[in-house]
């Protein structure tokens, strides 16, 4: 039986609360990733960002259209903003 250590990766990629919505879409597309883990300065991790949060009431986003201002307001978000914050 497989265990964990043998199919996870060392290498964790990961944005901090600052970092801009759309870069966090990048991550996530780049990557082929559902969700991105959010970590601070030390790497504690602080919670996480889905795919699901970025399309989600949270951001108001109205899919599948989105409008100059929907597109506008990614641009000022960041993941700390709508992350699943880690209890």
């Amino acid at each position: 039986m497989p265990f964990v250590s043998d199919i996870m990766s060392d290498k964790v990629i990961s944005v901090t609360p600052e970092t801009p919505i759309i870069n966090v879409a990048a991550v996530l597309l780049e990557h082929h990733f559902n969700g991105v883990p959010v970590v601070d300065a030390d790497q504690k991790l602080l919670g996480l960002v889905t795919e699901f949060d970025l399309i989600s009431e949270k951001l108001l986003l109205k899919l599948p259209k989105l409008s100059p201002d929907d597109i506008k307001q990614v641009v000022v978000e960041t993941a700390g903003d709508v992350m699943e914050k880690i209890r």
